[in-house]
């Protein structure tokens, strides 16, 4: 291949390392915005371009592919626990690595390909690439049964308002929130202090944002705006407390509007490894 275009090599690149984020999320059951994964990709293209074209001896070749999966992984998952960070990181190598290997594989059998410290360029179908990322997906999913089984658990789309304020946020769905309204039996859905800050007045969303217990913070809410509120028992593995719970004047779960549903403000913040706000039972 003796012309590169510039342009074509950083579209391409891209486009794979989207895809390839994309499955590195589904896999680890990480829930991630698209902006985010978008954001990696571009990371992960402008290294192909700029390390494309000069010669890298091969022993400093892997070490360097690694770091810019480092890199590419930091810029699309954001701040994560170590071990968390280090399977994305993992997870995205493996599958850069499979995916040179099947991309070049298709491509060298329909048209001329390339790859260079990294970088994959070649010149093929749309079909070619798609073929590509398809058997990369298939392969994956039927090799990294825990990572579909986490992936299954999925996630809603909610939307609530109170008051005329609304909030839109992602919940995760996962089977140990059991948390019920013993009276009525209604499921709560988990959200953290600063997702439920949206639904009331400044004045309110600043003492949701103090560190106040959940009886001091009921006694203050109840001074402070209408509708009902009370507290629930929560058990957690780690340990046990209580709930400040409302209903939220209307709620949409991936857009069906339901009645069924209560808002439980969690006294810590809920950490899930991705973009998910609140906490819904499987």
């Amino acid at each position: 291949m003796k012309i590169v275009y510039v342009d074509t090599l950083f579209f391409l690149n891209l486009a794979v390392d989207y895809s390839l984020l994309f499955l590195t999320a589904r896999l680890c059951g990480v829930y991630r915005r698209r902006r985010f994964l978008l954001l990696g990709a571009t990371v992960g293209a402008l290294f192909a371009v700029i390390l494309y074209f000069p010669t890298i001896p091969p022993l400093l070749s892997i070490p360097l592919r690694l770091s810019v999966c480092a890199a590419v992984t930091f810029a699309a998952f954001g701040r994560q626990k170590l071990r968390r960070l280090l399977h994305l990181g993992g997870m995205f190598a493996f599958l850069s690595f499979a995916m040179a290997g099947l991309v070049m594989l298709v491509a060298l059998l329909g048209g001329e390909a390339a790859s260079r410290n990294g970088a994959v360029y070649f010149r093929a179908s749309t079909l070619a690439v798609g073929a590509g990322f398809g058997l990369l997906y298939l392969a994956s999913a039927w090799l990294l049964g825990r990572g579909r089984a986490a992936m299954e658990r999925g996630t809603a789309e909610v939307r609530a308002q109170c008051g005329g304020r609304e909030i839109r946020f992602r919940a995760l769905r996962d089977s140990g929130n059991l948390l019920r309204d013993p009276t009525a039996g209604r499921p709560v859905i988990l959200v953290d202090r600063e997702t439920a800050a949206g639904l009331f007045s400044d004045t309110t969303a600043q003492l949701l944002r103090q560190n106040l217990d959940a009886e001091s913070l009921l006694t203050q809410l109840r001074g402070r705006e209408e509708g009902a509120f009370w507290l629930l028992p929560l058990h957690t593995a780690a340990a046990k407390g209580l709930v400040v719970v409302f209903r939220p004047q209307r709620l949409w779960l991936d857009g069906t509007e339901r009645e069924d549903y209560l808002f439980g403000i969690a006294p810590e913040p809920i950490q899930t490894g991705g973009d998910c706000r609140g906490l819904i039972g499987a």
